[in-house]
């Protein structure tokens, strides 16, 4: 049976070879950057594997998504490619933003917390940083070979949202291209937590569901009521548990989790940094 996989995916990687050939120059021309720079990395049967996994083995799909993954990490990080955030530099890091939540569901799925009514409001600067940050957390999530297989969920608090949080449509643009269609997570469920009753929600909500795709439509969930209600259902059917959801949502997650994840994040990347160089 290994024997089959292996040979099944050694032709997976040879359509995903044809499908990239076929996406015009322009559109490959980070990728292409990218594979002159690190032949070794980013040309890699490894890599390109887990493009072709997080599409179920859709090879039209994981072109896209490779090309994707590239030009937006150029747009956001530059060629260089050094994903090196400190919260002096980009506060937005421990903002409550988005973030991954302790633990995970019950069917052993990372969780991610996306604060929409956390956003600043019409700081291109500061909204700039907040992408650099879900790409952040995303490829922490990418590096864990549970999550990675399993995939995650993502919980977005709307309860304090205002038409403002939707102002800049680059921004919610570029936030659905790192979610669903660059990235290679699963994103397995979308839950929308108390959504405000308003027509601007509704014709935003419009906007937002054509970004993600139909794919990505499938997965999304809305949540409504009281925060005991949010909780008894996130307990009940996800199995997320109250203390892994924040205040925002009636959880009782410790405020300075975040800042606990980080350093550790930061002790581990020091770490990986001193292995390379023994």
């Amino acid at each position: 049976a290994a024997r089959f996989l292996r040979e099944w995916e050694y032709r997976k990687l040879d359509e995903l070879e044809r499908e990239l050939e076929r996406i015009s120059p322009h559109a490959r021309a980070a990728f292409d950057d990218a594979q002159a720079r690190k032949p070794g990395m980013v040309g890699s049967a490894a890599q390109k594997l887990i493009f072709l996994r997080s599409t179920d083995y859709d090879a039209k799909a994981a072109a896209r998504r490779i090309t994707n993954y590239w030009d937006m990490k150029y747009n956001l990080f530059g060629p260089e490619n050094e994903v090196l955030l400190s919260g002096p530099e980009c506060p937005e890091l421990s903002d409550e933003i988005f973030h991954l939540l302790p633990g995970t569901d019950a069917f052993g799925r990372g969780v991610i917390c996306y604060r929409i009514d956390n956003l600043p409001h019409s700081d291109r600067a500061a909204l700039k940083r907040v992408t650099q940050v879900a790409w952040y957390v995303l490829s922490t999530v990418m590096a864990n070979k549970v999550t990675n297989s399993k995939g995650i969920v993502l919980v977005v608090s709307l309860k304090e949202l205002t038409a403002r949080h939707f102002c800049n449509i680059d921004f919610v643009n570029h936030m659905g291209v790192i979610l669903f269609k660059s990235i290679p997570v699963k994103i397995r469920a979308v839950h929308l937590c108390v959504p405000p009753e308003s027509w601007w929600f509704r014709m935003s909500l419009s906007v937002s569901m054509r970004v993600i795709g139909r794919e990505g439509r499938k997965r999304v969930l809305i949540h409504t009521g009281t925060e005991d209600d949010i909780v008894a259902e996130f307990e009940g059917r996800f199995g997320i548990l109250r203390e892994q959801l924040p205040s925002v949502l009636g959880g009782t997650l410790d405020p300075h989790y975040i800042v606990k994840w980080l350093e550790e994040q930061q002790r581990a990347n020091e770490e990986t940094d001193g292995n390379r160089t023994e």
